[in-house]
């Protein structure tokens, strides 16, 4: 069983195909197999935008109505407020006296409070969809790359996916293995253009 691919860079996919490959019909009747993959990859990771765009505004929404399941350790007068959430933390600070007992108590009671407020908000829902994107965007990815080119296009496709999977930051494009995979991709794309020439 093969391991899961890193999700490609949405950002770094619509760059390359620009570049390299504007006004390729992905999902015609004569595209190819590596082509239409293109067309399903894109149209996942767009799903998958929307899907975690809903994630984050469900929690921006949780943490607005009941703040971050945390409590307030007693601090010196004059300190600055102090916080925990967790209770090796409230341990830490308090030992396992009845004063800690109480405030992991009350943490607890946050924490239960917060999970149902988040099932009801729909949040395990909207987290499941995005894992199942998630997955699909995998398979497909790995799906796209095993597939037998028919052309130098189909080629230079498969090397935006893969510099578009190892370039997850916007720094890193020029950095081991991202730099070498462009290089290489420029030379396909060359060799592409030179054979179009000459037709």
């Amino acid at each position: 069983m093969m391991s899961p691919l890193p999700t490609p860079s949405r950002r770094v996919l619509a760059e390359l195909v620009a570049t390299f490959l504007s006004g390729t019909n992905a999902s015609g009747h004569d595209a190819s197999p590596v082509q239409r993959a293109l067309a399903t990859l894109t149209a996942l990771l767009d799903a998958q935008g929307v899907a975690l765009a809903e994630v984050d505004r469900i929690e921006a929404e949780l943490t607005a109505q009941t703040g971050y399941p945390r409590v307030t350790l007693p601090v010196h007068p004059g300190s600055a407020p102090s916080y925990a959430a967790d209770a090796a933390t409230i341990r830490r600070h308090l030992g396992d006296g009845p004063a800690a007992r109480r405030l992991t108590a009350a943490l607890r009671r946050r924490r239960h409070r917060l999970v149902q407020a988040a099932e009801a908000a729909g949040l395990p829902a909207a987290q499941a969809h995005e894992h199942a994107v998630a997955a699909q965007i995998g398979d497909v990815t790995a799906a796209l790359l095993l597939t037998p080119v028919a052309d130098l296009r189909d080629l230079i496709l498969k090397l935006i996916v893969l510099i578009a999977i190892s370039e997850p930051g916007p720094d890193e494009g020029s950095l081991y293995p991202a730099a070498y995979w462009r290089a290489l991709l420029a030379d396909v794309d060359q060799l592409n253009r030179s054979e179009v020439e000459d037709i």
